[in-house]
């Protein structure tokens, strides 16, 4: 007598229906059949949803994206021809890290450098040039503008160079000279820098006209003064000269003026040698052999 299982099977070959229940197409038994190895371990090589480890490397094709996040605000793709990192969503793009590096694709020399509490460096042909400090920025190298560079700015100047003097429209000048041509009592002046000048009137209680770097004029006696600087000179050995102008019933050939270092009276009005913070000079006219106050006298500093 035949059974049921013998019935069942009778028709060779075999549908997948007649496996099991019967629930299994000939489709899905194909797909059985060609798989290689265990099941379950090629499942457990594949990362889920809800997470797991890789081990391998994940390849995309050009303009294919990672996208992350709820609506796909992150996205990384390369597009044939740059690689590309993109914030299309709510938000701001944070890179965090305590020490971050940029640098070239053989990862051997550094773009850019950021570290925690400390400064922000960039770099050319990994060389570092500007760096952030707790006071401003540190420059390594120079520091070109092709237009206005905005203010203030502060330091000694020193290494300023292609300056047009002509191109400071306003402000001051302060103690620091420039090029050599400035009136000042500091730096190092070329030959041609004037240092200080005044014009005054000795017949008016030394009433001075104007002048640059001088403070005052004192009055020692009739034709003797100290022009005394407001800055004070680096050394002494400047170059002055002294033209006092006509008056009334002399002519100016008549009237002579000199660095009074010498040759004076004794006593207030004793003569006394140059120094960094001021001048002796003298008017003497020939006219009368007499020491002469005058309506102009022009002193001019030069040099050092």
């Amino acid at each position: 007598m035949a059974t049921y299982e013998s019935k069942k099977y009778a028709t060779i070959p075999i549908n997948a229906t007649q496996v099991a229940d019967g629930t299994v197409s000939d489709t899905e038994y194909q797909h059985l059949d060609g798989v290689t190895s265990d099941i379950q371990t090629q499942l457990n090589a594949v990362v889920g949803s809800g997470g797991g480890t890789m081990t391998g490397d994940l390849s995309f094709g050009d303009n294919v994206l990672a996208k992350f996040g709820t609506s796909n605000d992150l996205q990384i793709f390369h597009d044939a021809n740059n690689s590309i990192i993109k914030d299309v969503g709510t938000g701001d793009l944070v890179l965090g890290g305590d020490n971050v590096q940029i640098t070239n694709a053989a990862l051997s020399e550094n773009q850019a450098v950021f570290t925690s509490n400390g400064a922000v460096t960039l770099y050319h042909n990994n060389n570092s040039k500007l760096a952030t400090t707790s006071s401003g920025v540190n420059v390594t190298g120079t520091l070109s503008a092709t237009t206005a560079i905005s203010g203030p700015l502060s330091g000694n100047g020193a290494s300023i160079t292609s300056l047009n003097a002509s191109n400071l429209s306003s402000g001051t000048v302060p103690a620091a000279r420039i090029s050599g041509n400035m009136i000042t009592g500091t730096g190092s002046a070329g030959y041609y820098a004037q240092r200080a000048w005044v014009r005054f009137n000795s017949n008016s209680s030394n009433s001075v006209y104007g002048s640059q770097n001088v403070s005052s004029i004192t009055d020692h006696a009739v034709g003797k003064y100290t022009v005394n600087f407001s800055t004070a000179m680096p050394n002494a050995n400047y170059g002055v000269i002294v033209t006092p102008s006509s008056q009334q019933n002399y002519f100016a050939v008549d009237i002579n003026g000199w660095i009074d270092s010498s040759g004076s009276p004794s006593g207030p009005a004793n003569a006394t040698a140059p120094t960094t913070n001021g001048v002796r000079v003298a008017i003497f006219t020939d006219y009368s052999l007499q020491w002469r106050d005058t309506d102009n006298v022009v002193v001019s500093v030069f040099g050092v």
